[in-house]
């Protein structure tokens, strides 16, 4: 499947995710703020990213501001899932180029299922031959 990163400074919403992901095939790598996430991607090929607005170091939207500026990573499905319900947040995560809100807890269908969609996007298409 996938390998996903979960940015989150709070364990064991890391914890939880992972394992959930984990149960559905995927590998995970794991961040706890903004800065470790963009320096761990210097290394890693990472096909999708669940990141928290608020964070220690480096917020969310300076993430993704940083991430949209970077040819390698500007296509990268980044789903934001905070504890935020604000309307203005959402507004900023997405102009800041989120592809995906979520507020805290999310539904795990929800959330799995916006996975899958921002992942067939990524798949490259086959012809078919006949």
């Amino acid at each position: 499947m996938a390998t996903i990163m979960v940015v989150d400074d709070y364990p064991i919403t890391q914890r939880i995710l992972t394992y959930q992901l984990f149960k559905e095939g995927h590998q995970v790598v794991t961040a706890s703020n903004g800065q470790e996430a963009l320096n761990s991607l210097i290394e890693l090929d990472v096909d999708l990213m669940i990141m928290d607005l608020t964070m220690p170091e480096m917020d969310g939207i300076t993430v993704l501001y940083q991430l949209r500026a970077c040819s390698r990573h500007a296509n990268m499905p980044v789903i934001i899932l905070t504890a935020s319900n604000k309307d203005q947040d959402r507004k900023q995560a997405l102009r800041a180029g989120a592809n995906a809100f979520l507020t805290k807890p999310a539904d795990n269908w929800q959330l799995f299922n916006m996975i899958d969609e921002l992942l067939v996007d990524l798949a490259p298409m086959e012809l078919a031959v006949g």
